[in-house]
């Protein structure tokens, strides 16, 4: 019997860590978030994510080191502040 075989392209990944849904656009950017460490992220997320009203539809939440990663690796231009 020949022996078949599969090739595919990431295009997301998701997984649940406890009561959060990560979804990724690669491996890579996967496996940093869940390296991350909850003392790194915990305080500022906690403090944004209590300003939102309950129930709510879902939220991303992206620091200004997140943000500023994703648009150096997408070529985009900074992005001026709304408010100072």
């Amino acid at each position: 019997a020949g022996t078949a075989a599969l090739q595919a392209e990431v295009q997301g990944v998701h997984t649940t860590v406890g009561a959060y849904e990560l979804i990724a656009t690669s491996l890579e950017a996967m496996q940093q978030a869940l390296q991350t460490s909850q003392a790194e992220t915990a305080p500022d997320f906690q403090a944004a994510a209590a300003r939102l009203q309950t129930p709510n539809q879902g939220y991303i939440y992206l620091d200004q080191k997140m943000l500023t990663g994703l648009q150096a690796q997408l070529g985009l231009e900074p992005l001026k502040p709304l408010i100072n």
